[in-house]
């Protein structure tokens, strides 16, 4: 079915070691409609390799950005050249899990008022070993603030605008991801969940990642921060702007509140 393909965009700067990877990946999935690698002014191998991987199959395509603009750019501008019915993100040197897009897709397919779904992550070392142990209460946040594991309509990813590309999450600890998933969360709803693992995340030494767990204390059933910057504290710099992207998101979906607020009365008058 034409309307179950998936574009999938991946984003890349000086990644040419681990691109091939992640693109095979891909390339194993049902559903996919095409792969588009977006080479972020990379100074390493990543334009020839993602090239060279063109060669593999007439899906892949890839776009080089005018200047760098970070993950949150580089997937926007890779989205700009999207034509699936479905949008999905994978960073270059992560990859999917067989059946991802399957899974995930289906699951959209068979829900009409569904338009984003996530699916579980697993997440290992440099050689392959798992991170975490099954229970682990960071996996829940690690998952939510993740755009990877995530495939979400395509008309509904240009209608909320894509992902923020605010200064602010150009600094060190980010912060687009959370800002976009929260904006999925609260517009798009129902959010779509898979607790299976579609995707896997390889950690490497000064990641986003690596930092959170080096920055993180696991007691029982919850989990705190060691410590915290200026930026990330409540109310700080990163929270801020997450408030103003939500801010700004909201119009677009007004209509769609009062719609939704319109056929809850109606439910309760028809109820009585």
């Amino acid at each position: 079915m034409i309307d179950s393909l998936v574009s999938v965009v991946i984003p890349c700067f000086r990644q040419g070691d681990t691109l091939e990877r992640a693109v095979r990946s891909v390339l194993r999935q049902a559903y996919l409609h095409e792969i588009i690698i977006v080479d972020d002014c990379s100074t390493d191998s990543t334009r020839g390799v993602a090239e060279a991987l063109c060669e593999l199959d007439p899906r892949i395509a890839v776009f080089s950005t005018p200047e760098n603009r970070g993950p949150a750019g580089a997937r926007n501008f890779g989205a700009m050249f999207a034509t699936g019915h479905y949008l999905a993100f994978l960073d270059a040197d992560d990859e999917y899990l067989d059946d991802f897009l399957k899974m995930t897709v289906k699951v959209l397919e068979g829900r009409e008022d569904m338009r984003a779904i996530k699916s579980g992550i697993e997440y290992v070392d440099e050689m392959g070993i798992p991170l975490f142990k099954p229970g682990d209460p960071r996996l829940d946040a690690l998952n939510f603030s993740s755009s990877s594991n995530i495939v979400i309509v395509t008309e509904a990813f240009l209608k909320l605008g894509g992902f923020p590309e605010y200064r602010e999450f150009r600094a060190e600890h980010g912060g687009e991801d959370v800002a976009f998933n929260k904006a999925v969360a609260r517009f798009l709803e129902p959010l779509g969940r898979i607790d299976e693992a579609g995707y896997r995340c390889w950690n490497r030494s000064g990641s986003h990642l690596d930092r959170f767990i080096q920055n993180t204390v696991v007691d029982g059933e919850k989990f705190s921060f060691v410590s915290l910057t200026e930026a990330q504290n409540p109310g700080g710099s990163l929270d801020q702007a997450i408030d103003r992207f939500l801010a700004e998101v909201e119009p677009r979906f007004e209509d769609e509140a009062k719609r939704r607020k319109a056929a809850s009365s109606t439910a309760v008058v028809d109820g009585g």
